[in-house]
């Protein structure tokens, strides 16, 4: 432990505290240097006088949130218990602004500025309830943007579950209610359940998502109160107001969605955040139409402020979460040009990123993509990416390029299984990858079968993949490489992996694997596995891998140390293991890529 920062007990000795970021009724977090993972973390640690309940709620609840794993969520990288009995989690340290700090400073933001922001932070809450993580808590305090390494706007969510008695609102001081048997959530953006004390399920969320999106368009909530319990005393009884009504008039279709969140009976609401996904992403906004006459709403604006309504501004600092949000991102949003089904392509929606390339931006539709299939260009096209584009399938019939190899599709809410009909259709596709494609099953995989060239097929974070999958990848001749990582495939599954095929590649990270499931791998053929983030023992893995003639292995997230390791890496000289402190082979450092 380095420097006196009033730290209340003892950590493992490879956290190394640097600064104690704040403090409130629930605990204290600080910045601290991971030594083992040679980074910078934040860690939450429960305060003293924390109760029993919530000391085994905080510990329930880590656990469940630390198997997220998503661009949108803030990753939970390490909890447990402290040699002082507090309990602590470890979480990767976010730089950025909140989305209360930038509500704060703009007052609202259009829905070309919106749409991006709001849809990411519904995959994020899509994939969390996926695995079946509700998050209690969704407000805008509780989303951070930042700017990635490749100068994207990325919006993160925070706090998943994790109770906090005494967190502020920015906006007027009304406090979050956390005490564990009673109101949990933020009175402002609770569902009537949570104001009711009653049962929760992801409709909870869905009603909160909708208060965050009237903040985010309107720049107030939908019911507020004179305190935190007439607050919730409306929330409980009064049905919400459209955003006309407050002042913003946009097309029916934006009404719609926020309607669709903000019912008072939870069974008039969205039943999944993939239904509501699916409508954010139909949303046609064009940045230069934004409905709201700027007059008009200043002058409403006013009128808030004069009410007291409108958001103070906030400090050079925000305490987000526990995270130090110091780094403020230029706010530039990239507006969302969606236009109606019925508008002509648009072929400059898709643009090369080199020899033979093209990606879709994230706007894209089928009319775009079949705009461009018209090109010249098209017809030497060798790789597509579809990230997060509006494209549902019929496009990609539409190729007709003999040298197309690669298809990436990224985080999509409209690719479903009758998507996958057209891709059937392209008999020279050799790479397939579907990442956080939430309405993909494995019955899908079926119209796949026929590709004859296949030989590289990801299926990352699908959660409709499961081990029925399995049994219908026998009939995938040329298959090579299979990553299906963060599915619901189990070692049962495992087992049914046709032994004909030589895997040089197999990606099975975050399945919540044990030794015992390793066990179903037993006859295959294997290069490169990648087992990191399951429940395995050094001892599992020596058994397994005496068991295949490997080239490389992923161990990253293990149950075991760096030294247990790294003894497996000198018991195994010929092998490159990849580890969350770096690469190794026979126990030496080395500079490999992963698998």
């Amino acid at each position: 432990m380095g420097g006196d920062h009033a730290f209340p007990g003892d950590l493992p000795d490879r956290y190394v505290i640097e600064q104690k970021l704040g403090e409130g009724g629930m605990g204290i977090v600080f910045r601290a240097r991971d030594g083992v993972l040679d980074k910078t973390v934040a860690i939450k640690v429960l305060a003293l006088e924390s109760d029993p309940a919530i000391l085994g709620r905080f510990q329930r609840e880590a656990q469940m949130a630390s198997r997220l794993n998503h661009p949108n969520v803030v990753q939970i990288l390490d909890f447990g218990v402290s040699s002082s009995n507090r309990p602590y989690m470890v979480m990767e340290f976010i730089e950025g602004e909140s989305l209360d700090a930038l509500l704060a400073k703009r007052g609202r933001l259009s829905l070309s500025e919106a749409l991006p922001l709001l849809i990411q932070i519904g995959l994020g809450l899509d994939h969390a309830h996926g695995r079946g993580v509700l998050h209690r808590d969704l407000k805008p305090g509780n989303v951070v943007v930042i700017q990635s390494e490749t100068g994207e706007t990325v919006a993160k969510l925070l706090d998943f579950g994790i109770a906090r008695p005494e967190d502020h609102d920015q906006s007027n001081g009304l406090k979050t209610l956390t005490r564990t048997g009673a109101i949990v959530g933020s009175p402002l953006y609770m569902s009537p359940e949570q104001a009711g004390s009653r049962d929760l399920d992801r409709r909870s969320d869905i009603y909160s998502f909708g208060c965050l999106m009237f903040k985010v368009l309107t720049g107030d909530v939908p019911l507020r109160g004179e305190s935190a319990m007439e607050t919730i005393a409306m929330k409980t009884s009064s049905e919400a107001p459209t955003l006309a009504s407050a002042g913003y008039a946009e097309t029916a279709d934006v009404e719609n969605v926020v309607a669709g969140c903000l019912a008072l009976n939870p069974e008039d609401r969205y039943q999944d955040a993939s239904a509501m996904l699916a409508d954010l992403e139909r949303l046609g906004t064009d940045a230069s139409q934004d409905s709201v006459d700027d007059d008009r709403w200043d002058a409403f604006a006013a009128e808030k402020a004069r009410s007291g309504w409108l958001p103070f501004a906030l400090m050079g600092v925000v305490v987000a979460c526990g995270l130090l949000v110091v780094f403020m991102v230029p706010s530039l949003f990239r507006a969302l040009d969606r236009e109606t089904e019925e508008r002509p392509g648009n072929f400059h929606n898709i643009a090369s990123t080199g020899t033979g390339t093209y990606k879709c931006e994230h706007n894209t539709t089928d009319a775009d993509l079949e705009a461009f299939l018209e090109r010249p260009e098209a017809r030497s096209m060798k790789s597509l990416l579809l990230e997060g584009a509006a494209v549902e399938g019929k496009g990609l019939g539409k190729i007709r390029s003999k040298s197309f190899r690669k298809l990436r599709v990224k985080d999509s809410v409209l690719f479903r299984d009758e998507s996958l009909k057209y891709i059937a259709g392209l008999q020279n596709l050799q790479e397939l990858r579907l990442e956080s494609c939430l309405h993909i099953t494995s019955e899908g995989l079926r119209s796949l079968s026929g590709l004859p060239k296949l030989r590289i097929l990801a299926l990352d974070n699908c959660p409709g993949i499961d081990n029925r999958a399995i049994a219908i990848l026998r009939d995938f001749k040329a298959l090579e490489d299979l990553l299906i990582p963060g599915t619901r495939v189990t070692g049962k599954g495992l087992a049914m992996l046709p032994r004909r095929i030589h895997f040089k590649q197999l990606s099975l990270a975050d399945l919540g694997l044990d030794d015992r499931d390793l066990n179903s791998l037993d006859g295959l053929a294997i290069d490169s596995p990648n087992l990191s983030g399951n429940t395995l023992t050094a001892a599992g893995v020596r058994r397994f891998m005496k068991a295949h003639r490997l080239v490389e292995i992923g161990l990253k997230g293990m149950l075991f140390d760096h030294g247990a390791a790294r003894q497996l890496s000198i018991e195994f000289p010929d092998v490159a293991f990849h580890l969350d402190e770096g690469n190794l082979r026979n126990g030496e450092p080395v500079k490999e890529k992963g698998p």
